[in-house]
């Protein structure tokens, strides 16, 4: 209200009749006084400047039109001055506004000169910063930063555009700066920073807003110490499931153990309870009737009589080596000592020991190994393989049937040997099965010869000892084929 009271009391209101009446008696009057005073130091004449009526036309006419010229000129003059005061106050005002504008923020408005020396802030900055405007006017910017803030000031600096003509204020960047405060404290602000140019477009200032962000800087710094503390407690996490998978895999794989010992046992089991039983049972009941009645059976009973037991014997003896040799590998005491072998050779002299059984049947066995396969493996392991192998083709296969052995090297270090038979063939359903301890596949044969199923359990852990490996294709009716490998003998 100040303000626009002192723009009604020095302005003229030319609007008014009256008063511009008189301002032209005064304005012609004072006229009059200045040009008598003119022509009495100009011209030296003392005559008062009051007697222009005594003088003739001609000069009273002259000096009425300075007069009126005078007159003129002090109107202009006075225009003149009403119009600068009119600017000043209009000046004044806009600097007046401005202020009250920006003191009534709570953010802390600046400007400064290219130097840093601070030309203007806002009464905010002592909420912010605890110094009174007058105190910071006394300041350069470059020294209320932290030095980390410093340098983040100079790249802004650097970076800012100085050739852009077309505005007055060229914005920076808003950055997030720290302060110190009159109480040697510090406080983060989040500034707004602008180039200040002329009209010509060069660079004559700076202009910035501040804003305090320090508390939402602490909740950052909690927000950050919490984020790594749940990373930590996320690496920990990950470490103790990693432990708890590996305790898991383990378990697992003891409780597989444990299970294939279960079922090693039932099958040691059964093999006693049923398997060596049933032969042993027979074979006692034989010899005894045979004992008993010996006067009373003919030569040919007796003879059938010594046939059967001499089967049953075999199917005991076969089953105690198989149980013997197992047990062995299961307590690891079983020695393991491969050497170079002739595989033909080591076959043919298998082949001795079944020419009875197979003759029994009239089951024909060829050999197509051939010279030159050498291997290197257990003797003692190898025999077990062929006799169990070879057994099972004997008793799988019908009278009059057919058994084909062979060996070929393959692509590695390995030879590969197969022994098919035109036996009764293998169900799909168990030739997944036929390998594993904990599933009982075992069934007779043509002749009704007994079976464990351990026989070729103990063929795939000894190949497997040597490094190779043992599979079979069979097709029901038709005949099996038993393939497995071993290492070839090195010869350096």
């Amino acid at each position: 209200m100040q303000v626009k009271d002192n723009q009604k009391n020095n302005s003229f209101n030319f609007s008014n009749p009256r008063a511009v009446a008189v301002g032209f008696i005064v304005l012609i009057i004072a006229g009059w006084i200045l040009e008598g005073l003119l022509h009495t130091f100009i011209f030296n004449n003392n005559t008062l400047i009051f007697n222009l009526f005594q003088l003739d036309s001609h000069e009273f006419w002259m000096r009425i039109s300075i007069i009126i010229l005078l007159s003129f000129f002090l109107i202009y003059t006075y225009k003149i001055n009403i119009k600068l005061k009119k600017t000043e106050l209009s000046k004044f005002i806009k600097e007046e506004e401005f202020t009250l504008l920006t003191n009534s923020t709570s953010d802390v408005i600046w400007t400064t000169d290219l130097d840093g020396n601070f030309k203007y802030v806002n009464s905010s900055v002592m909420k912010l910063r605890g110094y009174t405007p007058q105190e910071i006017l006394h300041q350069n910017l470059f020294d209320t930063f932290t030095i980390n803030s410093i340098k983040n000031v100079d790249r802004i600096l650097l970076s800012a555009n100085f050739n852009n003509n077309s505005k007055e204020y060229i914005p920076i960047g808003i950055f997030e700066l720290e302060q110190f405060c009159k109480d040697n404290t510090c406080v983060w602000t989040e500034t707004s920073i602008n180039m200040i140019h002329s009209n010509d477009g060069k660079p004559i200032g700076i202009m910035g807003i501040s804003r305090n962000i320090t508390e939402r800087k602490k909740d950052e710094e909690k927000i950050q110490k919490l984020l790594e503390e749940i990373m930590v407690s996320r690496d920990l996490l990950e470490e103790e499931t990693r432990k708890v998978n590996d305790l898991n895999e383990i378990l697992t794989e003891k409780n597989d153990k444990l299970k294939e010992l279960n079922s090693t046992k039932d099958k040691f089991f059964s093999i006693i309870a049923h398997d060596l039983r049933n032969p042993i049972g027979s074979f006692r009941s034989m010899t005894k009737a045979l004992a008993d009645n010996f006067t009373e059976f003919t030569e040919e009973e007796r003879l059938t009589f010594l046939s059967s037991m001499k089967t049953a014997s075999e199917l005991i003896y076969d089953l105690l080596e198989n149980l013997l040799v197992w047990a062995q590998s299961q307590k690891g005491t079983l020695n393991f000592f491969p050497i170079i072998l002739d595989l033909n050779e080591i076959i043919n002299n298998k082949l001795l020991l079944f020419r009875q059984s197979s003759q029994i049947k009239f089951i024909q066995i060829e050999s197509n190994i051939g010279n030159g396969k050498i291997v290197k493996a257990d003797s003692n392991m190898l025999n077990t393989i062929l006799r169990n192998i070879i057994n099972n083709a004997i008793k799988f296969t019908p009278e009059g049937g057919k058994i084909s052995i062979s060996a070929y090297p393959d692509s590695g270090d390995f030879i590969t040997v197969s022994i098919k038979d035109t036996g009764v063939g293998i169900a799909d359903k168990y030739i997944d099965k036929i390998f594993r301890i904990d599933s009982n596949v075992s069934t007779e044969g043509t002749n009704r010869e007994k079976g464990t199923g351990l026989g070729l359990i103990i063929c795939k852990e000894f190949i497997e000892k040597h490094g190779g490996r043992i599979w079979l294709e069979s097709l029901q009716n038709i005949g099996t084929t038993v393939f497995f490998t071993l290492p070839r003998a090195k010869f350096d």
